[in-house]
């Protein structure tokens, strides 16, 4: 009988960074070094230890500048706003904490954070009765299944399985590419078909499928839809190479995600130097699920 600390765990850790910088009010040691983001992941990091209990665990990260998507369009995510240095100054000491607690973690270069939790998880499925990805991107949706699951940490841990995909957005988890190949995704600053709307493309996408099934079938399409169709078709495709996630050729190895022993010792003097009493206390109440 396997039991909940028998699954993977994915943590998408630049939600995490961001999460727990934007929630937390600014504070800083004595020194003036901040520390909101650090105390904020920190914190969520031994919540999950806490309730999960996981042997099984990975943080992911993105890693800063360019990565293939731009090559298909510059402006892909330009809308969003550069990382402040308060934010940026803490990663190194965060990804330290992670270490020092035993867990892995990985980022590559070129690639997303996505892509690399989405390849995780497809492997991970070969030594897990489950997979846990621990994100509120709706793009990672896309690789649910009956064994891949995503929970939402900001929205208490709600789970999204296939069946509740199918209930929020109607389409079944392997076609949310499509589905935002044809609305866009404002988040990532790609554009949509214009004139092609959330329930047009819903539509389109469930009674036809994929995209290239929806093009094949043009014919049998509307007029008014197949004429906003036909002539942005390559932007639709473009879109859906940029939605889609990328596959990474990683070697990897169920010992990898094994979370280790931990260093008390050096995460009770980064707590210290950070000036974290209240985390000091909670060290001793996660300590045993990290053996």
């Amino acid at each position: 009988m396997y039991g909940m600390e028998d699954s993977l765990y994915l943590v998408d850790g630049s939600l995490f960074l961001y999460r727990a910088f934007h929630a937390l009010p600014y504070f800083e040691t004595k020194k003036g070094f901040p520390t909101q983001a650090i105390y904020g992941f920190t914190t969520m990091l031994f919540k999950l230890l806490k309730e999960k209990r996981p042997r099984f665990l990975s943080v992911v990260f993105d890693v800063r500048g360019p990565t293939l998507r731009h090559a298909a369009l510059s402006t892909y995510k330009a809308n969003r706003p550069a990382m402040p240095e308060e934010l940026s100054s803490q990663i190194p000491l965060i990804k330290e904490i992670i270490a020092c607690l035993g867990i892995p973690q990985c980022e590559k270069e070129g690639y997303e954070a996505d892509d690399i939790l989405a390849t995780f998880a497809r492997e991970g499925k070969q030594w897990f009765p489950e997979v846990y990805i621990l994100t509120s991107d709706k793009d990672i949706l896309q690789v649910v299944d009956e064994r891949i699951k995503v929970m939402n940490p900001l929205k208490k841990g709600e789970i999204y399985d296939r069946e509740k995909i199918i209930e929020k957005f109607g389409i079944p988890p392997q076609l949310i590419p499509d589905y935002l190949s044809l609305t866009g995704d404002s988040s990532d600053n790609i554009p949509g078909v214009p004139g092609i709307g959330e329930k047009t493309a819903r539509k389109l996408v469930r009674e036809w499928g994929n995209i290239e099934k929806i093009f094949l079938n043009c014919d049998k399409i509307e007029k008014s839809i197949r004429d906003k169709l036909i002539p942005n078709k390559k932007l639709i495709e473009r879109n859906l190479s940029l939605i889609k996630l990328v596959v990474l050729p990683l070697e990897i190895k169920k010992e990898f995600f094994k979370v280790g022993k931990p260093d008390i010792k050096k995460l009770e003097s980064i707590f210290q130097q950070l000036e974290f009493k209240k985390l000091l206390p909670r060290l001793k109440e996660v300590q045993p699920t990290l053996f």
